[in-house]
């Protein structure tokens, strides 16, 4: 505040920055044009920043600190909810924008794995949004092959075309 600078160039108002001191740019702005696409993006900096906050509690003894901290991480969940249930209002938002996706390979599984845990939720039985049947892929070098580098790659366990 006792910065010549500072009435100079903000008038005596606040300026926005970063922590550098940097001017605010619409660089700061991260978004994808999509809304479902936005939210998921929301979503994922909301759980990131909750894991900042849990991590930065570990390294302190101050009650008043971790008491601020719990605060702002709590109020990452609460965002968290927000966004998710304005995305669950979004009817048949995935996956988004407009192409469909190729029909012959987004419900496949190719085992990839070396070890022998490589089955679950994730490769068996039906996805969780499209409702397709994964299609399990036990050999993927065998399949490329017999699929001729699978451009001759058959549409199975889906009802899209």
């Amino acid at each position: 505040m006792i910065d010549p600078h500072f009435f100079i160039v903000s008038g005596g108002t606040p300026t926005l920055t970063d922590s550098v001191g940097n001017p605010w740019t619409v660089s700061y702005i991260m978004g994808i044009g999509d809304l479902t696409a936005d939210l998921r993006l929301n979503i994922g900096a909301e759980t990131s920043a909750k894991m900042v906050y849990e991590n930065l509690m570990k390294f302190t003894e101050g009650e008043y600190v971790k008491e601020s901290l719990r605060y702002l991480m709590t109020r990452e969940v609460a965002h968290f909810q927000m966004f998710q249930a304005a995305l669950d209002k979004i009817k048949d938002n995935f996956p988004p924008r407009i192409l469909q996706s190729n029909p012959r390979f987004s419900n496949k599984y190719f085992n990839m794995s070396k070890e022998e845990d490589f089955k679950g939720g994730w490769n068996e039985g039906k996805s969780p949004i499209m409702g397709e049947q994964w299609q399990f892929i036990l050999d993927p070098l065998e399949h490329v092959n017999k699929t001729n580098g699978l451009l001759n790659e058959q549409i199975e366990g889906t009802t899209r075309t």
